[in-house]
């Protein structure tokens, strides 16, 4: 179980160093040439999403009752909210969940709030805790 959860780790970190250089080289395009620009962000969205899609999938496959028990006590999480806490399960930080989820930090903090709201913690209580124990 440990070894698919490295797995698992390393898949999600190969997917910020990915995204990175696309990120790189969508700005290029958008400076050198624009109308290139919208339909190869379209395809990069759609990648993004199957890169999710995948990474979900494995994620899953270690943490089998993850969703049931967060949907069993927290039905109110939106599917973002829950993508969010399946990364936070993964002890990763703001900027490496920024990164995945192709979002600013900041949205990363104000996720993070609406949750703790959600869930009924208070700002002092640990989210990252309360998700390693679900």
């Amino acid at each position: 179980m440990e070894v698919k959860s490295k797995e698992l780790t390393s898949y999600a970190l190969q997917m910020i160093d990915k995204d990175a250089a696309i990120d790189e080289l969508l700005e290029a395009i958008k400076k050198d040439a624009p109308r290139s620009y919208k339909p190869l962000q379209a395809k990069y969205q759609k990648g993004s999403k199957d890169l999710w899609d995948q990474f979900n999938l494995r994620f899953t496959e270690v943490n089998t009752a993850f969703y049931s028990r967060l949907n069993d006590k927290h039905p109110a999480l939106s599917p973002t909210e829950q993508k969010h806490c399946a990364l936070i399960k993964l002890n990763f930080g703001t900027k490496e969940m920024a990164r995945i989820l192709n979002i600013a930090p900041h949205s990363v903090h104000i996720s993070r709030s609406r949750i703790r709201k959600k869930i009924g913690l208070e700002r002092s209580d640990n989210l990252e805790k309360y998700i390693a124990n679900l």
